[in-house]
């Protein structure tokens, strides 16, 4: 499968969620259920809950097989931060970015956006010290069909 990326301008964000170590083989498994427990906690984040928002899947890499993931929500001030959830920014910067097409295609387009695509152009490297992350429009916790973003920090060569 091919997916269109094209590279972007992301400004930084503030988010505020809760965080589970894991791995290739474990992803799956582990970060849907921060979403299972995330989900419903959102609502106790001071101007940050996913209700009618965007809301984000935040990874980066702790060692060559690990990786911290965050399910989060933007917040626009600092308050206080509900029991079990900490802040993660998202620097701002490049990033090569594309389109899915529902949860089932996920780990084919980050499969995709770090293994193909790289070898696919000259002008761009992946960040592999920078985030990567998803961006789940509103509603789609109940659609998992529904379209959202997978971004991924870039280098211009």
């Amino acid at each position: 499968m091919t997916y269109n990326i094209s590279i972007v301008e992301f400004p930084a964000k503030k988010l505020v969620g809760m965080k589970v170590r894991t791995n290739m083989q474990n992803a799956s498994t582990d970060c849907s259920a921060i979403w299972q427990t995330f989900g419903p906690r959102s609502v106790e984040i001071s101007g940050g809950a996913c209700v009618g928002k965007e809301c984000y899947g935040v990874s980066v890499m702790v060692n060559e097989n690990d990786f911290d993931y965050w399910a989060a929500s933007e917040v626009l001030t600092d308050g206080d931060l509900p029991d079990g959830m900490e802040v993660i920014n998202i620097p701002a910067g490049l990033y090569a970015k594309c389109s899915v097409a529902g949860l089932a295609k996920l780990s084919e387009a980050y499969s995709y956006l770090y293994c193909q695509w790289p070898n696919e152009q000259s002008e761009y490297a992946l960040n592999m010290q920078g985030a990567s992350f998803e961006i789940y429009p509103p509603g789609m916790g109940s659609d998992a069909d529904g379209v959202f973003e997978i971004c991924a920090a870039v280098l211009k060569q």
